[in-house]
């Protein structure tokens, strides 16, 4: 019974999420093709992404220590890896959706943050079934709420560093060139999976990371258009 509920839950936090975005987005005169187009580009993403984190679960480096082989990973796994493949995916259908002519700004944050939203949710319910499976292969009982609370938080951090590709992406069609804009969301990516990744107190950094994410996300949208250095 337990089980069934939690995968219940599972299967709500990673659909609802979606669903009330795809309102959202009719609400902010984005078209609903447009926020399939995102949906559909999070799912193709979303299967490389999980492939690199499957072949790359045991990815360590002898001779480092522990905690520099967890920011190793968590710099060239979940950090440059998912966040390029998020913002090459932003920067190929932005053009394709509107950033140029149709959507302001704001109108293309939005939709670049349901892009994120979408493929966290997924990547989500992914790392819960995933957990479930091995939980049960071995015999052990999984331990529910932190991993619910991963899979939330996840799905914000996931929703804001795209948000914040999505923002450079827009500037960058309009003339604002920003060359290092991709590390932006890559750093923060990094230092959330690093700080998430702990069993004692220095896991809650991670939840300051992401509130660093959400303000990084109001500071450059909000900024003037002719302030031209957006710092990193």
């Amino acid at each position: 019974t337990t089980n069934l509920t939690v995968m219940v839950l599972s299967l709500l936090l990673c659909f609802l999420p979606v669903i009330i975005g795809l309102i959202v987005l009719k609400f902010c005169n984005i078209k609903v093709t447009h926020s399939l187009i995102a949906v559909l580009a999070a799912i193709i993403v979303i299967l490389p992404i999980s492939l690199i984190q499957f072949f790359t679960s045991s990815f360590r480096i002898p001779f480092l220590l522990p905690t520099l082989n967890v920011l190793l990973k968590s710099f060239l796994i979940y950090g440059l890896i998912e966040e390029t493949l998020k913002g090459l995916t932003i920067a190929v259908i932005s053009p394709k959706i509107g950033a140029k002519d149709s959507y302001s700004i704001s109108q293309n944050a939005a939709l670049a943050l349901f892009f994120g939203l979408t493929l966290g949710c997924f990547e989500s319910e992914i790392y819960f079934i995933s957990h479930l499976m091995q939980a049960k292969s071995w015999g052990a009982t999984l331990m529910y709420k932190p991993i619910l609370l991963r899979m939330v938080t996840t799905d914000f951090l996931h929703a804001f560093c795209a948000c914040i590709s999505g923002i450079y992406v827009y500037k960058w069609i309009h003339g604002e060139k920003h060359k290092l804009f991709i590390f932006t969301p890559v750093l923060i990516h990094t230092a959330y999976d690093f700080f998430a990744g702990f069993q004692n107190n220095l896991k809650f950094f991670s939840i300051a990371v992401i509130l660093y994410a959400a303000l990084k996300c109001h500071t450059i949208l909000a900024q003037k258009d002719e302030d031209k250095s957006i710092a990193a």
